[in-house]
């Protein structure tokens, strides 16, 4: 919505759009497309062809970036209401995942994105045509990503894609993240009350 109603922000306010999506392949809500696009796949065809900087993080990344039971007692090992709170919710599809996707351990998503806009030299990326497919089709919401770099469809590349990103420094973040606002939320002081 922003991008079609100011366009000329876009041009003058907005470094890039970094955003948790699509798959280079497989989906997770349908053979071929990501859950957040699919919501949406009209909203995401227009910021993938907008002018501006789009960094795409897609499930072949975000799947790397496992909530291992390393990474969930080094998160135990907090010891308050917020870290519990905290494996908790990392936890929450960890049995959706394991019964529909065969993963031992549960993916984290979103932070991903926001490590991007952090830490983006923990990625490697590569420059991309990536068309959505959009309307009343079976690949409706798919990521259609040119890797063979125009040889495919001809068409000027527009998205930057992680490919890999350096999953201990990610989860080294995470757990500094977490530290930190283990130190200032009151969650932890509001938990002790009851």
């Amino acid at each position: 919505l922003f991008i079609t109603l100011y366009p000329e922000l876009l041009k003058t306010k907005v470094q890039q759009i970094v955003l948790m999506g699509g798959a280079i392949g497989i989906g997770n809500r349908s053979p071929v497309a990501e859950f957040n696009i699919l919501c949406d796949p009209e909203s995401a065809k227009i910021v993938f062809e907008s002018d501006t900087k789009v960094v795409m993080v897609p499930l072949e990344v975000t799947h790397t970036a496992l909530a291992t039971g390393s990474v969930l007692q080094q998160i135990k090992d907090i010891d308050s209401p917020f870290a519990k709170m905290s494996v908790d919710l990392l936890c929450f599809f960890k049995d959706t995942y394991k019964d529909v996707f065969d993963f031992d351990d549960p993916p984290v998503h979103d932070p991903c994105a926001v490590a991007y806009v952090i830490a983006p030299e923990i990625f490697v990326t590569k420059f991309w045509h990536v068309e959505v497919i959009c309307g009343e089709h079976t690949c409706a919401g798919q990521t259609v990503c040119d890797i063979w770099e125009d040889f495919a469809t001809g068409k000027a590349k527009n998205v930057h894609v992680t490919t890999k990103m350096d999953v201990g420094a990610f989860w080294n973040m995470m757990l500094s993240a977490l530290k930190e606002c283990n130190k200032t939320t009151g969650f932890n002081e509001y938990v002790d009350k009851q």
